[in-house]
């Protein structure tokens, strides 16, 4: 993480844009935070837009309009939250923005631009701009200044001060302690599937736990006090569910299920020599819909 660190440090005092990669929870907006505060527009305000909460409709308006994040980000930065999930008119006025130093405001005349933008996603933009999801120009300014924050399992070294942050913070005038040497080992040694975003809540949870003392390894979550390793196909899903998310495919909860139901179907129908009425009141289900899962899954039973 030092190095991420020297890197947004030397892109802080360079005022162009700047696109942030990594898994969600990884700490992309206070990267950009962290950017803001050491550069030159420091004094300035920091706007955060996240288009993945408002209707298409109202994107434009919100970003470009009069007494919108852009004009609001005056002097300032505007960080874009998600920005794979701006529709591809709002992208192309985006970069036109960006290459013009000016906007269009809707409903009036055009305005200079007098925000840094900072994008940050998750997802694999290059593969989306191969596949039409993404404006390639707009991809193409952005990725020229790009920061990639690597997940929390592969900087351990990071967890000590990131809960210590995390528990000056949420704890407020409440007098805390810290943790023990054994609690924080714990902390360390756990992977963190839901990255600095899933550390941020276990602190928030012990807090209130700790009452004055340090935080010993009896209050961790179970799963992190004995550092369970994930079963090895549901570790498997969690990693097919984030490289769906991150090449943008589509119907994932349907591909997923079915990856499940298959598995499940084989398993047990393998247990029953193929009896399909044995497998159906094993599964709890009607033998109708083994049989409409195999026709589907392309496999056969008696």
């Amino acid at each position: 993480m030092e190095e991420v660190l020297k890197r947004m440090g030397r892109l802080a005092a360079a005022d162009l844009s700047v696109l942030i990669t990594g898994e969600d929870g990884v700490g992309k907006t206070a990267a950009a935070r962290y950017i803001h505060a050491h550069s030159t527009r420091k004094n300035g305000p920091l706007v955060v837009f996240a288009p993945a909460r408002l209707p298409s409709a109202r994107v434009e308006v919100e970003l470009f309009g009069k007494g919108g994040k852009l004009e609001k980000a005056k002097g300032g930065t505007l960080v874009i939250q998600q920005v794979e999930q701006l529709v591809p008119e709002i992208q192309e006025k985006l970069l036109a923005a960006l290459e013009n130093g000016e906007y269009l405001v809707p409903g009036g005349g055009f305005t200079p631009l007098d925000a840094r933008v900072i994008a940050t996603t998750s997802r694999d933009l290059p593969r989306m701009v191969v596949e039409g999801g993404f404006n390639e120009d707009l991809f193409l300014r952005l990725q020229t200044f790009t920061v990639e924050i690597p997940p929390l399992r592969e900087r351990a070294e990071d967890v000590p001060l990131l809960a210590e942050y995390f528990l000056k913070r949420v704890a407020g005038k409440r007098k805390v302690r810290g943790f023990t040497s054994q609690a924080m080992e714990a902390l360390m040694k756990y992977r963190w599937p839901g990255n600095v975003k899933e550390l941020k809540e276990v602190i928030e949870r012990l807090v209130p736990l700790a009452r004055g003392q340090p935080i010993s390894v009896d209050l961790l979550p179970l799963v992190i006090r004995e550092n369970r390793e994930q079963p090895a196909f549901i570790a498997y899903l969690r990693e097919e569910v984030k490289r769906m998310l991150k090449e943008g495919e589509k119907d994932i909860y349907g591909k997923i299920v079915g990856q499940v139901e298959k598995v499940l179907l084989e398993e047990v129908l393998s247990q029953t020599q193929g009896n399909q009425i044995m497998a159906s009141r094993i599964l709890g289900v009607h033998r109708n819909t083994v049989r409409r899962k195999l026709s589907v899954f392309g496999d056969r039973g008696r």
